[in-house]
């Protein structure tokens, strides 16, 4: 029964997740139109992107040592923040593993799959610096766009263990919808349109009615009765 819960439960995050990811789509289809038209080819946030693509795509095989330790530092992260205990930390050029207590979870094994764990430092700090040094936060975001948005799509292949633990499918479920929302948060803050922010979020749970419609659905069937009424 318990197993059965849970896949229940399972499904329904994915059946969310999906339609988030779907409201994500929609969001950024009507948004990014309005970002184009507000950007110039000057922006901090384009400069530090383009500049930064093609010393990645250089460097990115010597920078994989410490890839992996920023994988295992959100894995340590996570695991910290649900209140769990990090035994050690270990990473190399092509793999890393983090130990700690108590028994794993979605959470803490996906984290690093869709989170920009390095930009969240310049986010927290951009809104406290003046407009100058904001210029140079803005260039480091766009930096870390393309970092993350390469090293997210080299390191979610289908052979990855962390993925295939919880089900491709499910696992898919949850970083795909989840990096298109996050990279794209970062785009906004990072490229000066916080304003944008709220539509941004209405679009995405636009879809979300539909899902509370699928569970009323659902749950009506189950609690119906197996068995028709009574005979004659």
């Amino acid at each position: 029964m318990a197993r059965l819960l849970k896949m229940l439960l399972k499904s329904l995050l994915a059946v969310l997740l999906l339609l988030i990811g779907y409201g994500a789509i929609q969001a950024i289809y009507q948004i990014a139109p309005l970002l184009l038209l507000a950007l110039t080819p000057r922006h901090p946030f384009l400069l530090g992107a383009i500049g930064f693509l093609p010393l990645y795509l250089l460097l990115h095989r010597r920078l994989a040592f410490w890839g992996t330790m920023e994988h295992e530092l959100t894995h340590a992260l996570t695991a910290l923040l649900m209140w769990r205990r990090v035994r050690s930390i270990s990473a190399g050029e092509r793999q890393g593993e983090t130990q700690f207590s108590g028994r794993g979870s979605v959470c803490i094994t996906l984290t690093p799959y869709f989170l920009p764990t390095l930009a969240l430092l310049p986010l927290g700090l951009r809104p406290l610096l003046a407009p100058s040094w904001q210029s140079w936060v803005d260039a480091l975001l766009g930096a870390l766009f393309i970092y993350y948005l390469i090293s997210n799509l080299r390191e979610s292949h289908p052979a990855q263990p962390d993925l295939r633990r919880h089900g491709l499918l499910f696992s898919y479920s949850v970083i795909l919808p989840l990096n298109l929302i996050l990279l794209f948060l970062l785009v906004l803050i990072g490229t000066g349109n916080n304003h944008l922010l709220p539509r941004f979020f209405q679009e995405i749970a636009a879809p979300l009615p539909q899902l509370v419609d699928f569970v009323r659905s659902q749950s009506s069937l189950l609690a119906a009765p197996l068995g028709g009424g009574g005979g004659g």
